[in-house]
């Protein structure tokens, strides 16, 4: 690819966990719905244990109803081409091979998942081989994929001695390993007690002497196959629906043959090891850098930082604009419209952020931002998730070493935890931030209350004395509120005391004081000068200018605390309203 001119490869990755469960809202499978089909050309599925077929099959369908062409790799899909191995050819030989060498009876086959197609051919495989080698009724064991699974059945077998095969052919390498290295730990000879067999050939085969023996399917060369094949189809070329690449039996020392030396997964697990070595060590320093970050702004400068450790040119951070706009108690389970590019690390210079971070803005549907073009000839685009959250996009030039061994999923993982975490926190400290001016403001006027003015009301009186040498505490109570109340409605009382908290503000606008509803309809001002005067000239204005079915009348009392008075804040108030009630007295005498 990295010398071809004439075609891109998009490759769109995630890492799933599921196998039977199935639910089209949660993390990894909302990797399927990133990809716009109406922007590419044709399409490669490569089907694996944690796609859920149905998912598949809703892909290739969105693909044929726009006429474009699929291929799937080693999983039967209708309207698909089909590239890959043929599973039951390849255990029927491996089966046929071992018995005829070795004249064994007395037989076992570990399946995989019951669900996979894979697995369902590789056992049909397996019986008609035993059938064809004389053997009526072939012994099978229902298993999963897992190299635990292994461990258990031959734990089981370590119990029944008696019941123990000739020789197990496990349906991939990580059953095999798991039951060779349990029974061998049991005292259980391989191959002299029993003999194993494993399928794909994967580099676990080499963890525990003997070598497994094991079917090899070339993964290379499959792709490449599953990219030609495509090719041809696109140019109008007459394909075959199903192309079977070649596999290799490796006969090795688990059946009793000679280890047999495989140079390429020796350079594979060499590669791997100098690669491993050196993430770890940059890895090492990226997660103590953002598991201590206070902020995204923190972890996304350590992406920029750190991302030449994945090898590739240049790597994109895009953050789904729906999973910045959820609330605390919620999550973004779905890819919203919008993303924003928030972070670019390697040779490419995109300019200034803006003041939240980001690069650009752009749909989703379109991978990268237009500005920055998709002009290198292979791209991977890998989801960034948290459980159900969709956090956001990674997306890499090409293919490096790293991602190549799979390394990059401990640093998506750390990533992905570390933004959910300070997010979870920010989005926490914002809720209990709204709670707390709840907690202080009047709910009817929005000024403070008692408890904002236990929090704040002695703080600002403190400051005031300090800095000005006095404090002026003014009171307010409206007059004849029962009146209004009992001739108007009490919907009228709240609109007098909302007139009355618009008085306020208006009066103490950049006078930087402490305004407050006492209670009832008393409020409560502490400011450094004088307000009086603006607060008579407010409550004309709003009787020029509204109109009320109510007289609206204000008794206001104001005492002056200084500095040297020594009086607390509470003795303060306790002055201020005693002549507030003296102003109220000398107005109803009126």
């Amino acid at each position: 690819m990295e010398d071809r001119d004439d075609l891109q490869l998009v490759i769109y990755s995630a890492f799933g966990h599921n196998y039977d469960r199935y639910d089209p809202e949660v993390g990894a499978h909302e990797m399927f719905k990133l990809c716009n089909p109406a922007a590419y050309d044709g399409f490669i599925v490569q089907g694996n244990r944690t796609w859920p077929p149905i998912k598949r099959q809703m892909f290739v369908d969105r693909a044929c109803a726009l006429g474009k062409p699929v291929v799937s790799i080693n999983y039967d899909l209708d309207g698909a081409y089909y590239v890959g191995t043929d599973n039951y050819q390849a255990m029927y030989d491996l089966v046929s091979q071992v018995l005829r060498d070795r004249g064994c009876t007395n037989t076992l086959f570990v399946n995989g998942l019951a669900s996979s197609v894979e697995a369902q051919d590789r056992m049909r495989g397996y019986i008609d081989a035993c059938k064809d080698q004389g053997i009526a009724d072939p012994r099978t064991h229902q298993a999963n994929w897992q190299i635990e699974e292994g461990i258990a059945l031959a734990e089981q077998l370590l119990q029944h001695p008696e019941d123990l095969p000739q020789v197990a052919f496990c349906c991939n390498d990580d059953l095999a390993v798991g039951m060779q290295e349990t029974l061998l730990a049991g005292g259980v000879r391989v191959p002299d007690d029993i003999m194993i067999t494993g399928f794909d050939n994967r580099e676990i085969g080499l963890r525990t002497p003997p070598r497994i023996t094991t079917v090899d399917r070339d993964y290379a060369a499959i792709g490449q196959t599953a990219i030609r094949t495509l090719e041809r189809v696109m140019a109008g070329e007459e394909v075959p629906k199903r192309v079977m690449s070649p596999v290799r039996l490796v006969l090795s020392g688990s059946c009793g043959y000679a280890d047999a030396y495989d140079e390429k997964i020796m350079r594979d697990v060499y590669t791997m090891d100098n690669t491993l070595k050196h993430f770890y060590q940059v890895l090492s320093r990226f997660q103590s850098s953002v598991l201590t970050a206070e902020s995204l702004e923190e972890i996304l400068r350590d992406c920029e930082d750190y991302a030449p450790a994945i090898q590739c040119p240049n790597v994109y951070l895009s953050i789904n604009d729906s999973y910045l706009r959820v609330d605390a108690d919620k999550s973004a389970q779905t890819y919203g419209p919008i993303s924003h590019l928030m972070a670019v690390g390697g040779e490419r210079d995109l300019g200034e952020r803006n003041q939240e971070h980001i690069y650009a803005s752009y749909a989703t549907e379109q991978l990268l931002p237009p500005g920055v073009g998709l002009d290198k000839p292979v791209y991977v685009a890998l989801p960034l998730r948290h459980n159900k959250s969709c956090i956001g996009l990674v997306v890499t030039e090409g293919v490096s070493p790293v991602m190549r061994r799979g390394f990059l999923t401990f640093f998506l993982t750390l990533l992905s935890g570390s933004i959910e975490s300070v997010q979870k926190k920010q989005l926490l400290e914002a809720a209990n931030s709204r709670l707390d001016n709840l907690y202080v403001h009047d709910k009817l006027t929005g000024l403070f209350n008692r408890f904002g003015l236990d929090r704040f009301g002695g703080i600002a009186y403190d400051h005031m004395l300090r800095d000005f040498g006095q404090a002026y505490l003014t009171f307010l109570d409206i007059d004849g509120m029962k009146g209004i109340n009992d001739r108007y409605g009490h919907e009228a009382g709240d609109s007098a005391i909302l007139d009355t908290a618009d008085i306020v503000r208006r009066a103490t606008a950049g006078e930087n004081a402490f305004v407050m509803r006492y209670g009832g309809d008393e409020f409560l001002v502490i400011s450094r000068n004088d307000l009086i005067p603006r607060f008579e000239q407010e409550l004309a204005l709003l009787k020029e200018t509204a109109l009320r079915p109510y007289d609206l009348g204000l008794s206001m009392g104001v005492f002056v605390s200084r500095r040297e008075s020594c009086l607390s804040l509470a003795e303060a108030i306790t002055c201020a309203d005693v002549r507030m009630y003296a102003a109220k007295r000398a107005n109803k005498t009126k």
